[in-house]
């Protein structure tokens, strides 16, 4: 509203006491009030979208980096059967390393169709299990 529209509604009102021009006041003083809150929320909803959004990309990224690291391993100890049982006490405290780092615990390694796997439990909410097979 224009200066003009309030000076005319202070002029109208003014004959009938303090208390309408004060209501005036107070109307306008609750609006512009409330216009802040809202712009302040719309703000805080976006921050909180924006850092929710990040947040997953990193999850995706993070995720993504802990199997590359698993499958270069699994692929650096996939060297036939017969080495693989001569160093599987090597092999499991290396995916426990690996798994430790990134905070994930190796539930089972074995070999199945002359295949290195290894199954991995996420500690997290134990209830994602991702299997990493190396053919």
């Amino acid at each position: 509203m224009g200066e003009s529209v309030i000076i005319e509604t202070i002029r109208a009102l003014a004959p009938e006491g303090v208390f309408a021009l004060l209501f005036v006041i107070l109307f306008f003083y609750t609006m512009n009030r409330q216009d802040k809150r809202e712009k302040k929320l719309q703000t805080n909803e976006t921050l909180l979208i924006e850092k929710q959004e990040k947040r997953e990309k990193e999850l995706v990224e993070r995720h993504e980096q802990r199997e590359a690291k698993l499958m270069i391993f699994l692929e650096s100890t996939n060297n036939g059967h017969d080495k693989l049982m001569q160093n599987q006490g090597t092999v499991v405290e290396g995916l426990k390393e690996v798994a430790s780092i990134q905070r994930e615990t190796v539930t089972c390694l074995g070999k199945l169709d002359g295949k290195l796997e290894a199954i991995i439990m996420v500690s997290k909410n134990n209830s994602e299990k991702r299997r990493l097979s190396k053919k």
